[in-house]
């Protein structure tokens, strides 16, 4: 990723705090966003898409816990309103629409993430958001194996969100969403 990308413009500007993450975000190219709830880890992420698609890194696919569908559509809305948002619901895959930003619950990425299926998600995103990412903690769950194998075809940007990385309190948990974030 390049240092020097400029801090993209959206509907809503930026705090200052949210400058300084997405700046790190474009400079490391991947980060874990491990703030409290409340100071716009959402709106950072959708600062990070916007840079990603200035750099031809789009589709994005933002990976969430199924009950913040509607948060997410509507904050991309508010934030970046001119970007095509498709959410991906269900078990049976199927051709989907072309999109800046595809949301999918973490509860049904590993239905589309199967490589030998020809709607697969995988290698067909460019960047990576996954909120509540210590939902991925198991390396053994579905949805932990589906994300990894999905960040391992990602060649943009890899964020992770949670405001309580490891809720209880083991490093081991962190082991899978370190993998996420790494280049393997």
């Amino acid at each position: 990723m390049k240092a020097t990308l400029a801090l993209p413009k959206l509907a809503v500007p930026l705090l200052p705090h949210q400058e300084d993450a997405v700046r790190f975000v474009l400079d490391k190219g991947q980060a874990y966003l491990a703030l409290d709830m409340g100071l716009g880890k959402t709106a950072c992420a959708i600062a990070v898409i916007e840079a990603a698609r200035t750099l031809g890194d789009t589709p994005a696919l933002i990976v969430i816990p199924p009950s913040l569908r509607t948060t997410w559509v509507k904050e991309l809305s508010k934030f970046a309103p001119h970007l095509t948002v498709h959410v991906v619901k269900g078990t049976v895959t199927k051709p989907l629409p072309a999109a800046d930003v595809y949301i999918i619950g973490d509860s049904v990425i590993r239905d589309w993430t199967d490589a030998s299926d020809p709607n697969t998600l995988l290698g067909k995103m460019h960047t990576l958001i996954v909120d509540e990412s210590h939902r991925v903690k198991n390396s053994g769950s579905g949805r932990t194996k589906a994300t990894i194998a999905m960040a391992k075809t990602v060649r943009g940007f890899r964020v992770l969100m949670s405001g309580t990385p490891s809720p209880n309190g083991r490093n081991m948990e962190m082991g899978s969403q370190i993998e996420i974030l790494g280049k393997t």
